[in-house]
């Protein structure tokens, strides 16, 4: 049976789970691929090494980068990182999605984290994570971002306004793939998501884009078995989307927290937009062939 008609046939209704209220700590390693822009990744080290929740519990985590061939080889800014941290280089650039299964075949806990490399999170974000997990759904567990001015000295001292994220609003104004113009607020449409089952779309946006790699988890055992992340995809965009779309053909559902991190605006990293957008496309059209 064709991807599509398992995602056509699939509830998102998670209502029977909840409420998520047992926060006990679940071992966690918490990928992220990395190119360029050192300084960025700096910050996301000392910020997640100043988490209460790992400082608590140091051997509950393990942090892995996967340095995907940056011109100039991350190197880790201290030694102290080095108890704590996993740091893998690629010669070349192989991209996320290769980036992100090397990340898991090193893994050595229950649950993965996968970020990206340009955000910060808030203090007690783990455990938002944890107690949906220790309900014994099958899910990936999917946080918000709020885009912010890069400032090397900042400290959080608050939770992201998750509201800014794009599938709280969202306004299309020019034509983009499959995109319909309007404005879209999935979040209030869907309930949460739990009515965004059975392949229900908004313009371009189904469930599967709901899953965005700056910061989601899901269990080890799940991302082994549907084969981790397709490394057909170059470039930008649809790795993640088709990674979401398998884990709900097998039996995930796709839960949000009411929380999230900040991601840094920055400048491309060696790319223009043109070529982004080109990138995207071409990764929609594989996307589409893949779920067919």
């Amino acid at each position: 049976m064709a991807l599509i008609d398992l995602l056509n046939k699939k509830s998102n209704d998670y209502s029977k789970y909840e409420p998520f209220i047992d926060k006990s700590p679940i071992s966690s390693s918490l990928i992220i691929p990395h190119y360029e822009n050192h300084h960025l990744l700096d910050i996301l080290l000392y910020n997640l090494l100043e988490q209460n929740e790992i400082k608590k519990n140091p051997k509950l985590f393990e942090i892995i980068i996967i340095d995907d061939g940056s011109k100039i080889p991350y190197k880790l800014k201290s030694k102290k990182y080095e108890e704590q941290v996993q740091l893998i280089r690629f010669n070349k650039n192989r991209g996320r999605s290769n980036s992100r299964n090397e990340g898991i075949s090193k893994s050595t806990h229950e649950l993965l984290f996968f970020f990206d490399s340009d955000i910060i999170i808030p203090n007690n974000y783990f455990s938002d994570h944890w107690k949906i997990h220790n309900s014994g759904i099958d899910a990936i567990v999917v946080g918000f971002a709020e885009d912010i001015e890069y400032k090397s000295n900042i400290k959080i001292i608050k939770k992201p306004n998750i509201k800014k994220d794009y599938r709280f609003y969202k306004k299309i104004e020019k034509k983009f793939l499959d995109f319909s113009l309007g404005e879209y607020r999935i979040i209030n449409n869907t309930n949460w998501f739990k009515d965004f089952g059975y392949g229900l779309n908004f313009g371009i946006f189904t469930l599967p884009f709901m899953v965005t790699t700056h910061n989601i988890s899901i269990l080890k055992s799940k991302a082994n078995l549907i084969n981790g992340f397709e490394e057909k995809f170059n470039g930008w965009g649809l790795e993640d989307t088709y990674f979401g779309a398998k884990a709900i053909a097998s039996g995930s559902y796709i839960v949000p927290i009411n929380n999230g991190v900040f991601r840094f605006l920055h400048e491309p990293r060696g790319i223009s937009k043109k070529e982004k957008y080109f990138q995207m496309e071409s990764n929609y059209l594989l996307y589409k062939k893949l779920i067919s």
